[in-house]
């Protein structure tokens, strides 16, 4: 019964949210995208009987109050009809053949993931590559890494600017089939949902930084799309898979439920480990650490298990994963009273910079970036822990700085 009640506290704080809300902002965006996915993770977990704790919940909530409301406080003295629209413009053809560079390197980047596999059929290179992934470094699988990293600045750009898919649809196209075929040989979900995240981000961004008026009609719009895109993204997900465990009868209902686990299980898992592990988790505990594992791992020299989520959580008697949230890494290496204190501290410095920098594109561009990046991919962890992702993150920094036009 309180589970039901929650979950209607959620959806009406939701709909309300999404009704107020005029123009999108860091601060509405954070909420809303945040409220979403607890109001879906706790429908999902009263209908499959995943573990359910509302203290988990809140804590959850509390974060994300605890970010946006300097926002909000920010946003109350900020004039929204005031004339400082931000469009980004771009060298087009050095930008172009930026990518056209960059689709190349995934290309070949492909060819030696193939290559080290030593299969001859898809389905076997993706089985091969799902064992290998953790066994070892070759040179062909970085190079995978780093064609799926560039093909992730692609996206993010594409996202951005409605004037590169006008002027140059084949190079989205390209790309986008190339992150699907990448998806498929390294039998990484992952892989794919980061270059949706990648896309996202610079979409959500354009629609901030032109300050674009949300009318009734284009809310509409957007939750039917987003209703399209989320059934594409698990439909994918589950051929990914099967690619990874084979086109058997039995293993379509085992793989349905892995990614239904993986997209829905993770509040479950953060509220098992919230009620039964929060106080006595030893594991590796540095500020930060689990926000940007890979560049402590790769500054520090620290051995990075496996994927570094090698706690099997159980949500029930016999189904587990083996992530759990964004928000379980602040607060295991926060606390929950320190981990809300340092959310209301960015959030308070992204508000300021933001003042400082309302009529500067690029420093609005870099900005935002990482805080979207971040939030998209918090339902199940933090993405800034990948170092490809951080790279990628470096060269969008790099190319718009040299290939926006000024004035």
């Amino acid at each position: 019964m309180e589970n039901g009640l929650l979950c209607l506290f959620f959806f009406l704080l939701l709909i309300l949210s999404v009704y107020k809300i005029e123009r999108l902002k860091v601060s509405n965006f954070v909420f809303i995208y945040s409220l979403l996915w607890l109001t879906a993770a706790l429908f999902s977990s009263v209908l499959f009987n995943y573990y359910i704790s509302i203290y988990a919940y809140f804590s959850i909530l509390l974060l994300v109050v605890s970010f946006t409301l300097p926002c909000f406080i920010f946003d109350l003295y900020e004039n929204d009809y005031e004339n400082n629209t931000i469009f980004l413009k771009f060298d087009l053809r050095n930008i172009y053949l930026i990518f056209y560079m960059f689709i190349c390197i995934a290309i070949f980047g492909l060819y030696m993931h193939v290559k080290s596999t030593g299969s001859d059929s898809i389905i076997n290179v993706a089985e091969n590559a799902s064992i290998m992934r953790y066994s070892d470094n070759s040179f062909g699988s970085k190079w995978q890494v780093l064609g799926s990293a560039l093909l992730f600045v692609i996206l993010y750009f594409y996202g951005l600017s409605d004037e590169l898919f006008i002027n140059n649809k084949s190079v989205l196209f390209i790309t986008v089939f190339l992150v699907l075929l990448t998806a498929i040989l390294t039998s990484s979900k992952a892989s794919f949902l980061f270059s949706l995240a990648f896309y996202l981000t610079g979409f959500i961004s354009k629609i901030i930084l032109n300050k674009q008026l949300i009318s009734l009609r284009y809310k509409k719009n957007i939750f039917y799309k987003v209703i399209i895109l989320f059934s594409i993204v698990i439909g994918f997900s589950v051929v990914v898979q099967l690619f990874r465990y084979g086109f058997k009868l039995d293993q379509i209902y085992s793989v349905i439920d892995k990614v239904s686990i993986y997209i829905f299980g993770q509040y479950a898992a953060y509220s098992v480990w919230f009620d039964t592990m929060r106080d006595v988790d030893h594991s590796l505990s540095i500020p930060g650490y689990g926000i940007f594992t890979g560049l402590y791992s790769f500054l520090l020299d620290i051995k990075r298990e496996s994927g570094f989520y090698d706690e099997m959580i159980y949500v029930t008697e016999t189904q587990w994963t083996n992530v759990f949230t964004l928000t379980r890494f602040i607060i295991h290496e926060f606390g929950i009273v320190g981990g809300a204190t340092m959310m209301v501290v960015l959030g308070t410095t992204y508000s300021i910079f933001n003042r400082l920098f309302k009529k500067h594109p690029l420093v609005q561009v870099f900005i935002l970036l990482p805080i979207i990046l971040e939030c998209f991919f918090s339902f199940s962890t933090s993405i800034l822990s990948y170092n490809s992702v951080v790279f990628s993150i470096i060269i969008i920094y790099m190319i718009a700085f040299f290939v926006t036009r000024r004035g």
